[in-house]
């Protein structure tokens, strides 16, 4: 009987992928994501000749369901770098928690909108009582303008090239939290929670924005760290020397130590 042979050949494309280097910045990063799209367009047009570019190919396309629909445009996907290490909870109410029978107007609607869209959700206990509930907290009107206008800052410094990348190391990327001023919830209602499980990158939000180097429209990702399904808690009947908490006076404020530690160690899971 003969022996077998030890010795094996390394093909030409493992040994270029062995001496391949990788660019793990932000910058390497979104250059080979859009390499992808290039070269997918690239086989695409190989195996079919009618398929010249990416204008044909995404005629090509059809939805699973409603084959009238057609794709009319491609986006590359990126992990979320500004805010990747923020962690988010996706919650889910049994009920609209700013439904209301009451037929409101048009600017009535828009400042709901405006006040639910910046809702606070504070977990909630009691002295010598394991029960644990989560409160729905709604601003007033004008501590929801102010957010607003915060938020409408960030876009604004996202859009011209600037991240938490371009601030010290001891901060936390929000120029505007310094605002001293109170910002005033008051409480709408309690409820009760489910804690569900959520796989790494099972359940992920999207953000639609324009890449500020080349202005050219990305999809941005955040994964969910965890599930909530929020039911609507039995109303208490507080005693006197227990009242609940109906109003919250909130502070921004900047980032500490311990947080900004957890931060840049999530961004390194991205090479940020």
């Amino acid at each position: 009987m003969g022996s077998g042979k030890g010795a094996f050949k390394e093909s030409s494309s493992s040994l270029r992928r062995k001496n391949m280097v990788v660019d793990n910045s932000r910058e390497g990063q979104i250059a080979a994501i859009q390499k992808t799209f290039e070269r997918f367009i690239k086989k695409s047009s190989s195996t079919s000749p009618e398929l010249r570019g990416e204008k044909e190919f995404l005629t090509s396309l059809r939805h699973p369901t409603k084959p009238e629909l057609t794709a009319v445009d491609s986006i590359p996907v990126f992990p979320d770098f500004a805010t990747w290490g923020n962690a988010y909870t996706h919650m889910t109410f049994d009920v609209d928690p700013e439904i209301s029978n009451k037929r409101s107007s048009r600017e009535r609607e828009e400042g709901r909108t405006q006040r639910s869209s910046n809702a606070l959700i504070k977990p909630m206990s009691e002295a010598g009582n394991p029960e644990t509930w989560l409160s729905y907290y709604l601003p007033d009107m004008e501590t929801a303008k102010r957010i607003n206008h915060r938020k409408r800052s960030r876009a604004q410094r996202a859009a011209s090239g600037l991240s938490a990348r371009d601030h010290h190391d001891d901060d936390d990327d929000d120029d505007d939290d310094d605002d001293e001023d109170d910002m005033v919830f008051t409480l709408q209602r309690d409820y009760t929670y489910t804690t569900l499980k959520c796989d790494a990158l099972s359940t992920l939000v999207f953000t639609l924005r324009d890449i500020p180097e080349t202005k050219q429209k990305a999809a941005f990702y955040n994964p969910m760290q965890s599930r909530l399904m929020l039911r609507k808690k039995r109303a208490k009947r507080y005693e006197d020397d227990d009242p609940p908490i109906t109003h919250i006076d909130a502070k921004t404020r900047r980032m500490n130590s311990v947080e900004l530690v957890a931060k840049r160690e999530a961004l390194q899971a991205i090479d940020c």
